[in-house]
């Protein structure tokens, strides 16, 4: 690995600590104050929800200088968390909900301009080793993490797993400073983006070159383009729809894992830790394989395409109710899942020109991060008036609905393609 490379997974894994921690502090912070397990999770909501205004967030991104934003996101960031110190009754939990929502808005800030530095300072082969690498990083911090926060916020409250959060988004921010890249001072606008194939764009990224522009446009305009440009870019599209479905699935799936816990293997709710560490295990391996893989099968649909085939597999063998098939079924969804979202994010850092890597990043994540806030509240509802079968069902539908469809497509799914062919 590069320098650039083991410094972003340094990140990866700092960030990782410390916004898992915070996550799960929050929540309890705010449960602790004021009794309500609804008012606990608005923490977690707080945090997601900025990823529905990245397209918005990645077209301010795409206007300033790639250092700066990490920087700045890092540090004010930290110093907000400092802030929680004033924390301490019922009444002040609005104060943990700004804070949370900052740290959302932050993620989304933090993975546009990301995506600018990664691209300047990784080889492009390199991006998918890179990413998964940073993906297991971050899940191998989930199994450490959560015990941190819990354990810290019982011996000296939240304030302290607060600042352990701002210590660590510090450090950061310090790696940033030491990631080799050549990058422009102000990225040039869109309107100059001229390059409809994905090849030649990737090509652009890649060499760093500047799209010379001469006028400005609006925010709404940058933002639209990015959205279109995701659209039309089969190499990036696919990827994307790909990794998009299957968290929708993921999300119906996850309620209707609660029902086989409950009612198929009656075990208690805290066994869905055991199930959660398997997946997080093979998620880790995922991670260390998804580059070599997208090397084998040369392409990233490709790869999305096996891990939202993988992840149905998982979503059938929850579905049987049995406690051997329950355990691989948790392991084939921690593998499938990070495989389909590596693909599609690492789509887009190698197909888009760098001028619009802020805009089409907030896209992506929108597109792929978003939808499971949607399969939660669905799959609840079909446990609640159904069973366990019907969201798990839907979730294999709506996977192997989406690999079907798209591997019928086989002319777009791997680069060195013709826009043409590629649009056929």
């Amino acid at each position: 690995m590069t320098r650039g490379a083991v410094l972003f997974v340094g990140v990866s894994l700092v960030a990782g600590l410390g916004g898992t921690a915070m996550t799960l502090a929050a929540a309890v912070w705010v449960m602790t104050l004021t009794g309500s397990s609804a008012l606990a999770a608005l923490a977690s909501f707080f945090v997601f929800a900025p990823s529905l205004v990245g397209p918005v967030l990645g077209a301010l991104v795409d206007r300033a200088p790639v250092r700066p934003v990490l920087l700045t996101s890092n540090l004010v960031l930290a110093a907000l968390l400092m802030t929680l110190s004033a924390v301490d009754e019922a009444a002040d939990v609005w104060h943990i909900f700004a804070v949370m929502l900052a740290y959302g808005v932050s993620y989304v800030v933090v993975d546009a301009a990301e995506a600018r530095l990664v691209v300047a300072s990784v080889p492009r082969d390199a991006l998918g080793t890179l990413n998964g690498f940073r993906l297991g990083t971050q899940e191998a911090t989930k199994l450490v993490a959560p015990l941190v926060g819990a354990g810290l916020f019982v011996v000296a409250g939240g304030a302290a797993v607060a600042a352990l959060t701002a210590g660590c988004l510090t450090i950061a921010a310090i790696l940033y400073l030491f990631v080799p890249a050549r990058l422009e001072a102000v990225p040039a606008r869109l309107e100059a983006v001229q390059a409809t194939d994905p090849v030649q764009a990737t090509d652009a990224v890649q060499a760093g070159d500047a799209v010379q522009t001469g006028g400005r446009r609006r925010v709404w305009t940058d933002m639209v383009a990015g959205l279109r440009y995701v659209r039309t870019q089969p190499l990036l599209w696919w990827p994307v729809i790909v990794a998009s479905l299957a968290m929708v699935a993921s999300g119906v799936a996850t309620a209707g894992l609660y029902g086989v816990v409950a009612e198929a293997l009656h075990r208690p709710p805290a066994f869905l830790g055991v199930l959660s560490s398997i997946q997080g295990g093979a998620a880790i391996v995922a991670g260390l394989l998804v580059g070599w893989l997208m090397s084998r099968l040369k392409g990233e649909a490709p790869v999305a395409l096996l891990g939202a085939g993988m992840f149905s597999l998982g979503c059938l063998a929850h579905a049987t109710g049995w406690l051997p098939a329950t355990l691989v079924g948790s392991a084939l969804v921690g593998l499938g899942l990070p495989w389909a979202v590596v693909a599609a994010l690492t789509a887009v850092q190698r197909h888009t020109p760098a001028a619009m890597m802020g805009t089409v990043t907030g896209s992506a994540n929108m597109l792929v991060f978003a939808p499971p806030a949607l399969g939660l509240p669905l799959g609840a509802a079909l446990v609640s008036a159904v069973d366990y079968h019907v969201p798990m069902v839907l979730a294999i539908v709506l996977a192997v609905g989406v690999v079907v469809q798209v591997a019928r497509r086989a002319v777009p799914l791997r680069p060195g393609l013709s826009s043409e062919a590629a649009s056929s």
